[in-house]
């Protein structure tokens, strides 16, 4: 689900800015800033200690979820924009509508090279490594004592 300001919990530390800072971080290039969903619940929770607090009546503008992002993970930078707070909701997701590329019709090379930019920007993240069970091999400091 993506954190949203509805459905963050503001009394809890790790969610209390989550939902500013999911899927919108960009430096003042406009580059995507893109890191763990663990390291923005730690962002969120350092703020949050650090004094920050949430202010509805000081709010100027609103972050919206575009109907067409169901889907995309919520780290997907560029999936949530943040608009005027008297923006309708219709609005957003109405200019935030586009066509759907057609995969069957793209070539492997495309299809592979689109799996990439998206792996990149965050959208697909990586699986997991498999867990390693069995024989391994033992790390540990030699003293110098011990040597011959």
């Amino acid at each position: 689900m993506i954190p949203s300001q509805a459905n963050c919990n503001m009394a809890d530390p790790r969610e209390h800015a989550l939902w500013a800072l999911a899927g919108s971080l960009v430096d003042p290039q406009g580059d995507s800033i893109i890191t763990t969903e663990e390291k923005l619940r730690d962002i969120s929770e350092i703020l949050t200690k650090a004094g920050f607090r949430h202010h509805a009546e000081l709010q100027q503008i609103k972050q919206v979820i575009p109907g067409n992002a169901d889907g995309v993970h919520w780290l997907g930078v560029g999936s949530l924009q943040w608009v005027p707070m008297d923006t309708p909701e219709t609005e957003v997701a109405a200019a935030a509508a586009e066509p759907t590329p057609d995969l069957d019709a793209m070539s492997a090379e495309q299809l592979i090279r689109l799996a990439n930019d998206l792996k990149a920007r965050g959208v697909i993240r990586a699986e997991d490594p498999p867990a390693v069970e069995g024989d391994l091999a033992q790390v540990g400091k030699v003293e110098v004592d011990d040597l011959p």
